[in-house]
């Protein structure tokens, strides 16, 4: 009794090439997922935009950025804090109008602040650069900004205390 593969070979032969083709698309396809997940974190994100940098300069700029992360970090989670008290407001018993717009009065200018910090930041590490390193450090942080949604600072993000 002969076996299929054995009696239709070229049947056979374009399967096991069309497995392989499509093992190479998914790894291919995982791969980006993952490079494109990964890069996304706080601490792997500063890798990519030092990378260009000598060593020297980079270990200094690193610190600098480690202790901003957690520096707004901190103002992150405080932000997080005031927008589940207005969820945990909104699902009460009683609803307190006052009190909920006080809150999201309070949670606007915790954004406020947050997006203020960084941008000042960003001005302060752009104007402690020499022209050729900030033109390629801020072109990375560009790069980040337009094609992958730009840095996350959140309370999910990778950098530990």
């Amino acid at each position: 009794m002969k076996y299929f593969w054995q009696h239709h070979r070229g049947v056979t032969i374009l399967l096991f090439i069309s497995l392989a083709f499509n093992l190479f698309i998914a790894a291919a396809g995982l791969t980006a997922w993952y490079k494109h997940r990964h890069l996304r974190s706080s601490e792997n994100f500063f890798h990519y935009v030092l990378q260009d940098l000598p060593e020297a300069d980079q270990a200094v700029l690193m610190k600098k950025l480690t202790a901003f992360h957690r520096s707004i970090h901190q103002q992150r989670m405080e932000k997080h804090d005031v927008q589940r008290k207005i969820y945990e407001m909104l699902a009460a018993d009683e609803l307190d109008e006052d009190a909920i717009i006080s809150q999201i009065e309070n949670y606007s200018l915790l954004g406020t602040e947050v997006h203020r910090t960084v941008y000042f930041y960003l001005l302060e590490t752009a104007k402690g650069l020499p022209d050729e390193q900030r033109l390629l450090v801020m072109g990375r942080v560009l790069n980040m900004k337009r094609h992958r949604g730009g840095l996350r600072m959140g309370p999910h993000s990778s950098v530990r205390d």
